[in-house]
């Protein structure tokens, strides 16, 4: 799977230096950039772009949180599920607390 992510970077990314000299970032950085240029994402894409755990992400997706009581919205065609980026954006927005400290 890495050597397949690593030759897809390099099909799409062919002259990706600065100067002469190639940027170097780790793979969690460039997953985390295709990531956040997709429309839907599967839930270990979404609990990553979402910074949290699969186990947290799905108990949202099910539960929802004590504060709401709204699950996170998703897709399911058969036994794919699908979460759109802008719902999760959408969702921690929702959750939102302001706080007069600032």
């Amino acid at each position: 799977m890495e050597r397949d992510f690593e030759e897809h970077f390099k099909k799409k990314f062919p002259h990706e230096c600065v100067g002469c000299q190639f940027l170097t970032r780790t793979k969690e950085e460039i997953e985390l950039n295709l990531i956040q240029t997709k429309v839907w994402l599967t839930v270990e894409e979404a609990a990553k772009y979402a910074g949290l755990s699969r186990r947290n992400l799905d108990r949202y997706r099910i539960e929802g949180t004590s504060f709401t009581n709204k699950t996170l919205p998703f897709s399911k065609l058969g036994a794919v599920i699908r979460i759109k980026r802008t719902d999760i954006d959408k969702y921690f927005m929702m959750h939102r607390v302001e706080s007069d400290l600032f």
